[in-house]
């Protein structure tokens, strides 16, 4: 068997040094670019497990950032850096893709667990796969709010715009939800009946009035509805975390680290990284490939790089989701934590970015 193959995009000198032995102690073939771009044509003669960029590296050229989210897509991008890495610098990499964050300096561990977790696609600790959405929508704009909420709270969704071509359908599906500014009755019964999708629960989301009851739909909403309500609907029968405040979410983008508290009193795990996409006064989604079970309890801590703050406190797991290629569907690799306890000056201080204050 060839080894794995490791794609590094790091253009410090030290990167030969500190960088690479780690990776190759893995058992890993290394190639080493300086920038994005050398990486995409690199990866058009070889196909790499994983691709681990320092933060600083610089990204792709505007005409191929479509490019870069492809091969993230279909390959784990995890970034390198330090705990106060600024948002903007995290915020790009989000944008391309990236689905984890490791601390410098790089060990053998760390590589070691993101490879397996790129190889296995995890571990579904929460004993069934996450609920998948079809989303369909003849609204632009709703499709992307409702993609993106759905995301956050560890769906995978499929969107499917109406007013385009719609292409064959061969996924299997949780729940069918329509989105729709049009009469809803003719879209919901295109979609179940032309496409197979019968037998799968409905949701519908309507800008007109409520439709009468009929076999399969499980709810009937405003297009307009709360993010909360939409997340209720679309869960059926799963547990649903209001704790989260899903309507309240703010873009954030921080290093986090995190370890999970031992069952044996004054025992823990050892500390991971990841970073996140958003905030809320009542938990944070963590993009990660080294996502906990589902239930655990963590210990947190959060950097917040431009004030050079580091809130502390504890979470539990509500969801999480293993790496996977994501194909068509859209999903978020990580896990939603629902804080538990914080110290009232951390906890003061999450109110304060929620609101929008430096």
């Amino acid at each position: 068997m060839s080894p794995d193959a490791v794609l590094v995009i790091d253009p410090s000198p030290a990167a030969a040094s500190v960088t690479l032995p780690p990776i190759a102690a893995a058992g890993c073939k290394v190639h080493k670019v300086s920038s994005m771009n050398d990486a995409l044509d690199a990866v058009r003669t070889f196909s790499p497990a994983m691709m681990i960029a320092d933060v600083a590296a610089p990204g792709p050229q505007p005409d191929r950032v479509s490019e870069a989210a492809r091969h993230a897509g279909t390959v784990p991008l995890v970034l390198l850096g330090q705990s106060e890495v600024p948002s903007e610098q995290l915020e790009a990499w989000s944008n391309l893709g990236a689905t984890d964050l490791v601390m410098r300096p790089l060990r053998l561990a760390d590589v070691q667990l993101r490879l397996n977790a790129a190889k296995t696609g995890g571990t579904r600790s929460e004993g069934k796969r996450a609920r998948r959405v079809l989303l369909a929508s003849d609204d632009a704009v709703d499709l992307r709010r409702l993609d993106a909420i759905l995301q956050l709270n560890g769906f995978y969704v499929l969107p499917i715009n109406l007013t385009a071509r719609v292409p064959e359908i061969h996924e299997e599906f949780d729940v069918l939800a329509v989105a729709a500014r049009s009469p809803a009755a003719p879209l919901l019964h295109q979609l179940r009946h032309k496409r197979g999708l019968e037998k799968v629960p409905a949701v519908v989301l309507s800008a007109g009035p409520d439709l009468p009851p009929e076999p399969g739909l499980h709810a009937c909403l405003h297009v307009n509805a709360p993010a909360d309500d939409v997340v209720r609907a679309v869960s059926g029968d799963r547990r649903v975390h209001p704790q989260l405040r899903v309507h309240q979410r703010v873009p954030f983008f921080s290093v986090v680290e995190f370890r999970e508290v031992g069952v044996t009193p004054g025992t823990a795990g050892r500390w991971l990284a990841g970073f996140t996409s958003n905030l809320s006064p009542g938990g944070v989604f963590v993009r990660s490939l080294a996502s906990q079970r589902v239930g655990s309890a963590l210990e947190l801590r959060i950097h917040v790089a431009e004030s050079h703050e580091v809130l502390e406190g504890n979470g539990v797991v509500a969801w999480a989701n293993a790496w996977g290629a994501r194909g068509g569907f859209h999903f978020s690799v990580g896990m939603g934590l629902q804080f538990l306890v914080m110290n009232p000056k951390s906890l003061m201080r999450v109110r304060q970015l929620c609101d929008g204050d430096a």
